[in-house]
């Protein structure tokens, strides 16, 4: 028997709705806000126009179901399907958690806030949605379409990101700490004040890139492009920069605290009062950059090619230089009263 819109709202009046089989019924511009939807089957459903602020589906089956111009804001949707779902929606501060989206449609849809939590969202399309402030943690991505989408306070934890398309995304205050997005073109993008602590970008160009202040921790860099990059305060804590090309890139006053950056290039590089300390810079090549006030103590530049550097008060206090090419007088050497002090025990 076709249960009707009425019928359903009369049943939704007690709080919650079980185990119904909705599939292919129109249910159009229904409001089921605050409803809690157990085990229901919408399975090609209509759902455009909805409003189901505040409701919780449990196991529910949307599987191609169509919510163009549903208002799903704070919705709750636990272990739902959702494959070849029209969701282009609004579902701000919507929480998915252990859904299966393959192929779901986003695009263009109100996303602000909202969180995907270890969901399968396989060739999922977000291209053009507005995700400020989204997160997708623990999320099967492969295949995913963020094109276009203005990633901003989104946090994408722990992803392989190699097979999403990001063309034009922008990546601004961006959390993506452990994720792989190994062999990307990021040329010219935005990705100030991002967090990408561990992240894998090894192979990735970078070139023209807005790092400044971003946070690469532990990142795995090596052989990346990142010449030109603009990233005062940037951060290379610890980062793999081994074989990378920093060529005539911006970045002054950033850290490169314990860095690898065997052979990599920095050749004309503003790195003006920029901190080396312990970096492991064997190889690398500095050929016209500015090292202004920078600090390398402790640095291993064996064999680094320092020509027409200018190395004003660069400090070079116990670094490794052997063999190191044109290393500037007006560096300083070894500091004796901080000798002094590194030495000192109580």
């Amino acid at each position: 028997m076709t249960i009707g819109k009425h019928e359903i709202v009369a049943q939704a009046a007690q709080g919650s709705l079980s185990e119904l089989d909705l599939g292919g019924a129109d249910l159009s511009g229904i409001d089921l806000s605050g409803v809690v939807l157990d085990q229901v089957r919408l399975p090609g459903a209509d759902l455009s126009s909805t409003t189901l602020r505040g409701a919780t589906l449990r196991k529910c089956d949307l599987t191609g179901a169509r919510l163009a111009g549903a208002r799903w804001d704070e919705a709750l949707l636990y272990s739902c399907s959702l494959g070849s779902a029209q969701m282009t929606g609004a579902f701000r501060g919507a929480s998915f958690v252990k859904c299966a989206a393959p192929r779901a449609d986003f695009r263009g849809g109100d996303l602000a806030g909202a969180r995907f939590v270890k969901c399968d969202l396989t060739e999922a399309s977000f291209a053009d949605a507005l995700m400020a402030k989204a997160d997708l943690i623990g999320c099967v991505v492969k295949g995913v379409d963020l094109s276009r989408v203005v990633l901003e306070r989104v946090t994408l934890m722990e992803m392989d990101l190699t097979s999403a398309t990001l063309d034009g995304a922008v990546f601004d205050t961006t959390i993506l700490v452990r994720s792989n997005l190994s062999g990307k073109d990021f040329q010219g993008r935005r990705f100030a004040r991002s967090q990408l602590l561990g992240a894998d970008l090894s192979g990735c160009d970078l070139r023209g890139a807005d790092v400044t202040g971003c946070n690469f921790k532990d990142a795995n860099l090596s052989g990346a492009r990142l010449d030109g990059v603009k990233g005062r305060h940037a951060l290379f804590v610890g980062a793999g920069l081994a074989g990378a090309s920093l060529v005539d890139a911006h970045l002054e006053q950033s850290l490169f605290i314990d860095a690898r950056a065997v052979g990599a290039n920095f050749s004309r590089a503003r790195l003006r009062e920029s901190v080396h300390t312990r970096a492991g810079c064997e190889l690398a090549k500095f050929i016209g950059a500015d090292l202004t006030h920078a600090d390398m103590s402790h640095a291993d530049l064996r064999r680094a090619d320092f020509r027409d550097a200018t190395m004003f008060r660069t400090k070079l206090h116990r670094a490794r230089l052997a063999d190191a090419i044109d290393v500037s007088a007006a560096a300083l050497g070894d500091d004796a009263d901080l000798a002094e002090a590194e030495q000192w025990r109580p």
